[in-house]
């Protein structure tokens, strides 16, 4: 397996993914905007008000819909950053960076779900036990690996993890170099 094939299947297994996540983020700025239209071009909410007496505070409504926009933005910001793949670049064997890699999954408890040759899907258990998935790849000049969120409830990835993705990452480049380093 190369790293080409590695960077196809990663963007063949995460495709629908993407494309999901890009329509969530579109669909909550089109009803942003949607709701923003309503509220301050048209007389829907004071025909609303007049009939009831419980609606929400206009300014409430205008920072819901504003957060919803809001949203759909930090998703065209955030779905690329899920798709990176994160290398590190070292002259260590096959044999020493698989040693390396079992050292890894030992330290931070991850759970082995796929392997194959140069490849390894694992699943790690966040601080508050929100699933995150690894997928792996080294060859003879490289390690490369994807952390991402993984949703129980919808059996894939979204976007909103609270950074805890980005911390894993940061974690495992950390452990990685300070392993490569120990091995020399």
């Amino acid at each position: 397996m190369n790293d080409t094939y590695f960077y196809n299947k990663f963007k063949n297994d995460n495709a629908f993914d993407q494309f999901w996540n890009y329509l969530i983020s579109i669909l909550l700025i089109l009803f942003g905007v949607f709701f923003i239209y309503h509220l301050h071009y048209t007389n829907w909410y004071e025909v609303k008000a007049a009939y009831q007496n419980d609606i929400a505070p206009k300014g409430l409504l205008y920072f819901g819909v504003l957060f919803m926009i809001i949203m759909g933005a930090y998703g065209f910001w955030r779905i690329p950053k899920l798709y990176k793949i994160n290398t590190i670049l070292t002259d260590k064997s096959i044999s020493e960076k698989s040693r390396i890699i079992k050292l890894l999954a030992q330290e931070l408890k991850l759970k082995e779900l796929q392997k194959s040759k140069n490849y390894i899907h694992f699943r790690y258990r966040g601080p508050f036990w929100n699933p995150l998935d690894i997928y792996l790849f080294y060859d003879e000049e490289k390690i490369c690996f994807n952390v991402q969120q993984y949703e129980l409830a919808s059996n894939r990835g979204g976007f909103i993890d609270f950074g805890t993705s980005k911390r894993l990452v940061i974690k495992m480049k950390r452990k990685l170099k300070i392993l490569i380093k120990a091995s020399a």
